[in-house]
């Protein structure tokens, strides 16, 4: 089920060729996140919609068009990191509001119901967030947390969503869903 195999120091992966996952990335939290002190990540500040999604060589031209129709019908998100939150090996940053997350990730699952949000494994309702450190020690995570706790709340506005697949070594953007036109005009 793990896609992610990490070191205890989180800067050696092994991901699987062909992997998949819709994220929405929030790149205002890139600067908060891309410094000396914070594990290095594999992919930019995203909040994930589902993973794993059909593997690469499983995926349809038409499966593609629906996931940019889900999207295409849902609104920007204004978004604010403001707090912190721990998984068992997870350090990450809640985003709020969460409503229009877990919304996507029934949206989406329910399209696709072969590939329920991580495999199933923490059931349907799945906590939105940004990871900051994964399977690092609780005394990494605490520094970590204390140094970039000042620098809070981050905000940005979220308009497209990401489908990602693995190489092996990263993940990379296979293709951008726009977010529905926002009426008001902003970007």
């Amino acid at each position: 089920m793990l896609v992610l195999a990490h070191s205890p120091d989180n800067t050696a992966m092994t991901l699987t060729v062909g992997a998949t996952g819709v994220i929405i990335p929030v790149l205002a939290a890139e600067q908060l996140l891309d410094r000396p002190g914070v594990p290095q990540r594999v992919v930019e500040a995203h909040v994930t919609v589902l993973f794993p999604w059909l593997p690469v060589d499983r995926m349809t031209d038409q499966d593609e068009c629906d996931l940019a129709a889900i999207f295409a019908d849902t609104p920007p998100i204004d978004v604010r990191l403001a707090e912190f939150g721990r998984f068992p090996t997870v350090l990450y940053l809640r985003p709020e509001p969460e409503a229009p997350f877990r919304a996507l990730t029934r949206r989406v699952a329910g399209r696709w119901p072969d590939y329920p949000p991580y495999g199933g494994e923490f059931g349907d309702d799945i906590q939105p967030h940004v990871t900051v450190a994964m399977d690092v020690s609780d005394e990494i995570q605490k520094f970590v947390e204390n140094e970039l706790f000042g620098e809070l709340p981050v905000r940005d506005r979220l308009a497209e969503a990401w489908l990602v697949y693995s190489d092996g070594e990263r993940w990379r953007r296979r293709a951008t869903f726009p977010f529905r036109a926002d009426p008001a005009g902003r970007p």
